[in-house]
């Protein structure tokens, strides 16, 4: 045996020496010179030995087909020297093994796995080794379903599928080519909201450049369009409606809007139990709280910076509604709370010389706080008394007077910042004055006490006002004409500023606020809660015939005033943070935006416009309110 195995070495080192003398040299720095050499000893030795020659014949990737896609997707992989059988292939998609669907020298056709991520695709061949592609292959989102199927602008959808980015704003979502906001991300779902302006279609997914589209499209329905009339859009709601009901709307950029429900603006309607949702702009996103009103509801601002399309959401509407629910073209102030430093009630409010600048306010304990800045900072002014003072005004830029309990009244030189005492002939409480000018002033209060001034304040008389019922309020458009309210619907005039005539307001009600426009046009404001009953009223022939005037809303008002003697532009507040303001006559009234910070049962007692731009209201625990 040792022998034999001699030999064979033998043999070999000879055959291996006559090879090497006789085969050409490789050349170093030919690389194909150096295959051919070592080639050619294989085959020498093949045929003195008969062994098979090993090979040099490893697979190799030129292309594939596609370059991207989601799992589950098919590639076509080519190249040279893979197998014709699929038994002996191996594919990895980013070391993630694949399902070999067919194989050939030149082709391979493979699934994606699941689980995979983008990476490079390697392939091994039995006994041939194993390549790696040089490109990676792109795996893309896949959107597999979405629901609900069908819905609103403003609907919220979630879409399942795969490879989704976690973050948010990688994924840019799309109904039919409308892009909405993400509003929640994992790799397998995503919510968004059916974004204004999109159409029925399919809904896209694209992270990066890679896209994926639904199995199906997306079924947009239709809202209900909301009718321009007079500036007011509206639309009927179904009474019991409890779905939800939607309206769409296209807003212009700078100007104010306001919500408001019912057909607040001529005031002809009631409703209860509504839940507004909101107001859903462009980006998909609900700009207004949710909120549960029940009776009339106060406006709510929008000021778009640009035109924009909004969607107005309704639900658990109970009825009855017999007017609309809409959006008014903005007529509200911009109404914000002041810091009075106090926390009496006020009752009375007036701006010397009728400026925007200078304003007192007076209230319960002797209360009398005045601004010098537009209400910026309010100081406490000294009064002299504890007595509640009921009511303000200031005929010029320096002359004020005041009234309150026990007859008192009160006169400053200066704007409001000192006071002296007058002597008013009664001790009744006086709720009510008015100074037509720095001369002649009215004071009214309980047991129908009037009494006037001809000499600014030095002398008072009392006048027979013919009534023991109560007087709340007092307006003057001259020196001599006067109209008075008081309890019972009590409505008393004079023409010569001494004699006094009854008025039929035909109502009962307690009437606690007037204004008179001139001679012949008069505005009382009711107590009552039920204004179908028992209307404010006006009138435009000097009183000889009253008629309802509606205001939007049922809840008594307590204050009126209105710019330079016209009706066409004047302000009512109440309580319940009801404000109501008219621009064009006695039956157009607006609501008034009022801030939700003040508390609902802030009663305001008083208010004053000094210009069509600027109005204050004061009310109960020392709330001052500034429109502008």
């Amino acid at each position: 045996m040792r022998i034999k195995k001699k030999i064979v070495r033998l043999t070999l080192l000879i055959i291996s020496f006559v090879f090497l003398i006789n085969c050409p040299k490789p050349n170093k720095k030919d690389p194909n010179s150096i295959l051919t050499f070592i080639s050619s000893l294989a085959i020498t030795m093949q045929k003195t030995n008969n062994v098979k020659p090993f090979s040099l014949t490893t697979p190799k990737i030129t292309s594939f087909s596609p370059s991207s896609g989601a799992e589950g997707t098919k590639v076509r992989i080519t190249g040279t020297n893979f197998s014709t059988s699929s038994f002996e292939v191996s594919v990895f998609f980013n070391s993630t093994m694949a399902i070999v669907n067919s194989s050939t020298l030149t082709s391979i056709l493979v699934t994606v796995p699941s689980g995979t991520n983008t990476g490079k695709i390697l392939i091994r061949v039995k006994d041939l080794g194993e390549v790696v592609s040089n490109e990676d292959f792109i795996i893309t989102p896949e959107i597999t379903s979405f629901m609900p199927s069908t819905g609103l602008v403003g609907t919220t959808i979630s879409i399942e599928g795969k490879k989704f980015s976690t973050n948010f704003d990688s994924n840019i979502v799309k109904f039919n080519g409308i892009p909405t906001r993400v509003t929640g991300a994992i790799s397998t779902l995503l919510t968004v909201k059916v974004p204004i302006g999109a159409t029925t279609g399919p809904i896209t997914v694209s992270i990066g450049n890679e896209t994926a589209t639904s199995p199906s499209n997306f079924i947009l329905s239709n809202p209900s369009s909301l009718i321009i009339n007079n500036n007011f859009i509206t639309s009927n709601i179904p009474n019991n409606h409890i779905d939800y009901t939607y309206f769409s709307a296209t807003l212009q950029g700078g100007k104010v809007y306001y919500l408001s429900w019912g057909d607040s603006i001529s005031g002809s309607s009631i409703y209860n139990g509504i839940v507004f949702v909101g107001v859903i702009k462009e980006d998909g996103i609900t700009s207004i709280l949710s909120d549960t009103f029940s009776g009339y509801y106060i406006p709510r601002k929008i000021i778009p910076s640009t035109s924009e399309n909004i969607i107005i959401q309704v639900k658990n509407f109970l009825g009855p509604l017999n007017g609309s629910f809409g959006i008014k073209i903005g007529e509200s102030l911009n109404w914000n709370l002041q810091n009075s430093a106090t926390t009496n009630d006020l009752f009375g409010i007036d701006c010397p010389g009728k400026n925007t600048i200078h304003s007192v306010v007076v209230g319960s304990a002797g209360t009398i706080r005045k601004t010098s800045d537009g209400g910026n900072t309010w100081l406490g002014i000294s009064s002299g008394t504890t007595n509640n003072l009921n009511s303000i005004s200031c005929p010029s830029s320096s002359i004020c007077f005041v009234t309150g309990v026990g007859g008192i009244i009160l006169k400053s030189l200066d704007g409001g910042a000192n006071w002296i005492t007058h002597i008013s002939n009664t001790s009744n409480s006086l709720t009510s004055i008015f100074c037509p000018s720095n001369l002649v002033c009215y004071a009214v209060g309980n047991s129908g006490t009037i009494t006037k001034t001809l000499d600014s304040g030095t002398n008072w008389s009392v006048q027979n006002s013919g009534t023991t019922n109560q007087l709340n309020s007092i307006h003057c458009s001259n020196t001599i004409n006067c109209i008075v309210v008081g309890n019972s619907g009590l409505i008393k005039k004079t023409s010569d500023g001494t004699n006094w005539s009854s008025q039929n307001s035909n109502l009962s009600t307690d009437l606690l606020g007037v204004y008179l426009g001139d001679n012949n046009n008069y505005l009382a404001i009711n107590s009552v809660e039920s204004q179908n009953a028992n209307p404010h009223i006006g009138t435009v022939n000097g009183g000889n015939l009253w008629n309802p005037v509606y205001m939007g809303l049922d809840y008594p008002f307590y204050s009126i005033s209105c710019i330079s003697g016209s009706l066409n532009n004047c302000l009512v507040t109440g309580n319940n943070r009801r404000f109501s303001r008219s621009t064009s006559g006695l039956n157009s009234w607006t609501l008034q935006n009022i801030p939700r910070t003040v508390p609902n049962s802030t009663s305001f007692n008083a208010n004053l416009c000094p210009t069509t731009n600027v109005c204050y209201a004061v009310g109960t625990g020392g709330v001052i309110l500034k429109g502008q």
